[in-house]
């Protein structure tokens, strides 16, 4: 078994010091057709944790779409503010390989092992969720030497057994949306799915997303519709719970309340939620909320409903209802801001002028004003519940 401690020797590891790799260059940087380019480039050196990865097959997803476009995050600029000397990102943050060197600090991974990466970073000491720790980064993103070369780095942790039914390729498409989903369903005990239950696909209203969903209605327990507030299309009495996040200043209250009192199966109250942002609490949520209100035109129109907010909810409950109120925070990368912003119903769609103009003002806001690679949004988190 190779081992080093700090950096790889190609030469004595019966490895090649050069590679091929689809890589990035900051000139290059737009549509990814023109900004990724074949290139020989040095197999990369790895540290006493990580293993040096011969890539067989290697998954696509948004990350490599970001990097080359050079933002939210110009990921150069960002391996430079770190201590790195590379003038080009290689992206690619799926992959499946064949080891072929191992750090010396690790003792459980060989030589030949075929194996799937997934993209996670971090520090050995982080905290147990360890994609929360101030040290977590993505590979191939935040991270070079990702999976579009002949060989890759990772750390230990991000390296898993291939199963062996699948081909290099099926076993390098899943894992970066697979383990996100799998941890959104089994990663916060003890709110874990288990078999037979229901859920709810927050978000799963748009046409494709049904549609590839309604390819499995064989299972009993899964029902799929589409709908507004105002006609929910489902059946009289056949809802336990009714949750209205970040929305409900968008319906007609009167008729709404008609078509929840129609589904409700119980007494249960209606739940409304938002996420209030403190606009004027520091300097950059000051610049954020000059930058939305010159960059997205229905900006001020959604200040407009919130205006009308309060007699909406008094026409709504039908009785008396209660508040409560309490602070909330996201903390965000680049990318994570820019899509915060993105799925706002006020926002550009991808691909617009306006689109464009508006990721590259998040960028440079974002590089303005974070700290350790993140801002903070701060919120004042509001929920009104009662019965209809």
């Amino acid at each position: 078994m190779n081992r080093v401690v700090m950096i790889l020797d190609p030469t004595d590891l019966n490895v090649p010091e050069m590679m091929l790799a689809q890589t990035i260059r900051p000139e290059r940087y737009g549509e990814p057709l023109s900004a990724f380019a074949l290139e020989s480039v040095p197999v990369p050196y790895f540290q006493s944790d990580e293993c040096l990865i011969r890539v067989m097959a290697a998954g696509v997803n948004h990350n490599g779409v970001w990097a080359a476009r050079g933002y939210p995050v110009d990921v150069i600029d960002l391996q430079r503010s770190r201590g790195e000397k590379h003038d080009f990102h290689i992206a690619g943050s799926d992959a499946s390989g064949i080891v072929v060197a191992v750090g010396a600090d690790v003792d459980d991974i060989s030589i030949g092992d075929e194996v799937v990466l997934h993209c996670g970073w971090w520090d050995s000491d982080s905290v147990a969720d360890e994609i929360m720790d101030k040290s977590a980064k993505i590979w191939g993103y935040e991270i070079n030497f990702g999976a579009f070369a002949e060989f890759t780095r990772v750390k230990r942790q991000a390296i898993l057994p291939k199963p062996a039914h699948l081909s290099w390729e099926q076993a390098a498409s899943y894992m970066l949306c697979g383990a996100t989903a799998y941890r959104m369903l089994h990663g916060f005990a003890p709110h874990t799915v288990k078999p037979g239950e229901v859920v709810l696909i927050w978000g799963g209203s748009g046409a494709q997303m049904l549609d590839r969903a309604k390819r499995h209605e064989g299972q009993q327990s899964a029902i799929y519709h589409q709908g507004s507030a105002e006609h929910l299309n489902v059946r009289d009495r056949s809802v336990a719970a009714l949750i209205c996040g970040q929305s409900f200043h968008w319906f007609e209250p009167n008729n709404t309340r008609l078509e929840f009192k129609r589904v409700l199966a119980t007494d249960n109250p209606v739940f409304l939620v938002w996420n209030i942002r403190s606009p004027d609490c520091d300097g950059f949520h000051i610049a954020y909320e000059r930058l939305l209100s010159g960059a997205f035109d229905r900006y001020l129109e959604t200040l407009q409903i919130d205006d009308a907010l309060e007699d909406k909810i008094r026409q709504f409950f039908s009785g008396p209802f209660q508040e409560r109120t309490f602070h909330n925070c996201q903390r965000l990368s680049a990318s994570g801001l820019l899509e915060r912003t993105m799925s706002c119903s006020y926002a550009s769609q991808p691909g617009t002028p306006e689109y464009v103009a508006a990721s590259n003002a998040l960028n440079t806001l974002h590089q303005e004003h974070q700290q350790n690679g993140e801002v903070t949004l701060n919120y004042r988190t509001r929920v009104v519940y009662g019965r209809v």
